[in-house]
């Protein structure tokens, strides 16, 4: 009877089931972010959607596209050597959440690794923009208003984040954003009014990789879509001055320049990730790990994580696995021809972002996100 709901289910469309799991992550991450702020407690119904979806996709891996699962199983097994091997309880409940977030991630890439090349529907786009109008909207009236619950951190520090409940989360979703305006849009984006209105929230967010890609996004703009060379220029020194001055001002807040003044310039650009290593992480790492942990990993305590991506992949999977989770990711997910520089540029700009950001392989919406550019990326290439 199981095999008869797969049966049935294999006939939807994989654009269906995107735009399912684009709502419910969405609609619940607005939920948990909204009763946290308010009641400050959490929507514990996320954790089991989260799950359900992993055991779902799973079992519909298992039953039509078993190859595929064989890389699961390689990544499961990578944690499971690691794991053993550390000195302290390898197999905690935190250390197996964490991973299950990697596992997720992953799974997802490879359940919506196939597209229907001839038709490249617009309903998940349609669904993803109105999610931009609204978080957007939302961001830039907490801005107005000065709306508590929706800030981005607590205390002085400047932003607001909207119906996400993490700054990394926003991040993300933005620099996807802006990458899906440029390349489905090419130079016709600046005529487009949602695309401002997202530029206009994604600055009010407050974190540094938005300006960061801003930034970059604008000057690759410039450079590829602009033919005439005076107007270029013109536009080169424009974004120079804005940026100059934008950076003036962001360094100059009380938050930053204190960081600055008591820790130095590294620690304020990484927001303290850099102490986290030196003080948690590499402790850690020398205490527990020996010969084989460098191959495999092995981390207890996801906290631990410095949350600079390649490091916190290295901390749970090692040199060996790492590079096996990143060759399983780059397998699946780019497995259509990109034939152009501005896209190739974008999406490097995307992963050097996660560089000093964290949080992109651990987090379960970021691939849903991911899935959306692939889309416009593959709709814009028809």
């Amino acid at each position: 009877m199981k095999r008869n709901m797969f049966k049935l289910l294999r006939n939807i469309p994989n654009s269906t089931f995107l735009s399912i799991f684009l709502i419910v992550f969405f609609v619940v991450e607005a939920i948990n972010k909204i009763q946290a702020g308010i009641w400050h407690t959490h929507f514990d119904i996320q954790k089991y959607i989260k799950l359900f979806s992993l055991v779902f996709m799973l079992g519909y891996l298992t039953l039509y596209h078993g190859k595929r699962l064989l890389y699961l199983i390689g990544i499961t097994l990578i944690f499971c050597i690691g794991q053993f091997f550390i000195e302290e309880d390898g197999f905690s409940y935190l250390s197996i959440v964490g991973f299950s977030r990697y596992l997720l991630f992953i799974t997802i890439v490879i359940f919506f690794s196939e597209f229907a090349q001839k038709k490249i529907p617009n309903f998940p786009i349609k669904i993803f923009h109105i999610f931009i109008l609204i978080n957007s909207i939302i961001i830039i009236l907490s801005f107005l208003f000065n709306i508590e619950l929706f800030r981005t951190y607590a205390g002085e520090r400047f932003g607001f984040n909207g119906l996400f409940m993490t700054s990394s989360n926003t991040t993300y979703f933005y620099l996807i954003t802006f990458l899906c305006f440029f390349n489905r849009y090419r130079r016709e984006v600046f005529s487009k009014p949602l695309f401002w209105i997202a530029v206009t929230a994604g600055c009010l967010v407050g974190t540094k990789s938005i300006y960061l890609a801003l930034m970059i996004l604008f000057f690759l703009a410039i450079l590829f879509f602009i033919r005439n060379n005076r107007t270029k220029y013109i536009f080169l020194i424009s974004l120079f001055l804005i940026g100059s001055v934008g950076l003036y001002f962001f360094f100059s807040t009380k938050v930053f320049s204190t960081i600055v003044n008591e820790n130095g310039w590294l620690t304020a650009i990484l927001s303290t990730r850099n102490q986290l290593l030196v003080d948690e992480t590499i402790p850690f790492v020398q205490k527990n790990w020996n010969v084989l942990n460098y191959l495999f990993g092995g981390l207890a305590n996801p906290f631990l994580r410095p949350q600079l991506e390649l490091l916190d992949l290295l901390l749970f999977f090692g040199i060996l696995g790492g590079a096996f989770y990143i060759y399983t990711f780059a397998k699946f997910y780019f497995n259509f021809s990109i034939q152009k520089l501005f896209p190739v540029f974008t999406l490097a700009l995307l992963f050097l972002v996660t560089l000093i950001s964290g949080n992109f392989f651990y987090n379960a919406t970021v691939p849903i996100y991911l899935i959306i550019l692939k889309y416009s990326l593959l709709k814009f290439k028809k």
